[in-house]
């Protein structure tokens, strides 16, 4: 299996995670409504991939989300299919009332790019730490940064011809987002996303969106901080 070949595979690996977590990741805290629908792309060179996740955040900060990519390869009919999961912890401190941070787990499975007859399949996972803060701007507006860095790993293996062949590799990359949070529970964020090896690919750019909704405990106010109703 050649090396350009995983280079290709790699770039979908946790792409759908551009959807991911919470203010450590720079979207709206699930105090803003316990469930989110977020959708997010990435343009890699050569490539298109988009993806969509729904979440669930608990009241003790624990979260858990689906997602769903689907991902291009320019000028041709290459393309393939992702699905995963991912999940992670958010933490406070009161002498940063205004930082989170985030321990945080993917794991993916991907049903392609066949190429040359063979059909291919990748599983890829991730671990890693995400760090993020609220700056309020407004009532209505809140600018969330947060930076991401974890391992990612990623198994392709393709079957051809009664033949069958696998690689594995893994890298550390580093994830940059600005989340513009609107009327606490709308986000949109630019992102951007830096393998640290040839194997994840070239820096690549991306956004994405998302919209708290559902019964939450409070309102999100600076800081991310649950303000109870009376």
């Amino acid at each position: 299996m050649t090396r350009k070949f995983l280079i290709v595979t790699a770039l979908v690996a946790g792409v759908a995670a551009t959807a991911d977590a919470q203010i450590c990741n720079g979207t709206a805290p699930f105090t803003a409504g316990h469930m989110r629908a977020g959708v997010g792309a990435e343009f890699p060179e050569g490539m298109k991939t988009y993806g969509g996740e729904l979440a669930w955040g608990l009241d003790n900060g624990m979260y858990v989300g689906a997602t769903i990519a689907r991902s291009s390869v320019d000028d041709t009919d290459i393309n393939w299919m992702a699905f995963g999961a991912n999940g992670g912890y958010e933490m406070r401190f009161e002498s940063m009332p205004k930082i989170r941070v985030c321990p945080t787990a993917s794991l993916a499975y991907g049903n392609g790019p066949d190429i040359l007859g063979a059909d291919v399949s990748t599983l890829d996972f991730s671990f890693g730490a995400a760090v993020g803060g609220v700056v309020t701007a407004s009532d209505n507006l809140a600018i969330i940064p947060s930076a991401h860095l974890g391992l990612t790993g990623l198994r392709a293996s393709a079957e051809a011809n009664g033949q069958s062949a696998s690689d594995t590799e893994t890298w550390f990359q580093a994830r940059l987002s600005a989340g513009f949070v609107f009327n606490r529970a709308i986000t949109v964020a630019p992102v951007v996303t830096i393998p640290f090896s040839d194997v994840g690919g070239d820096t690549r750019f991306g956004f994405a969106a998302s919209y708290n909704f559902g019964r939450s405990g409070g309102v999100m106010q600076q800081g991310g901080r649950k303000k109870n109703k009376r």
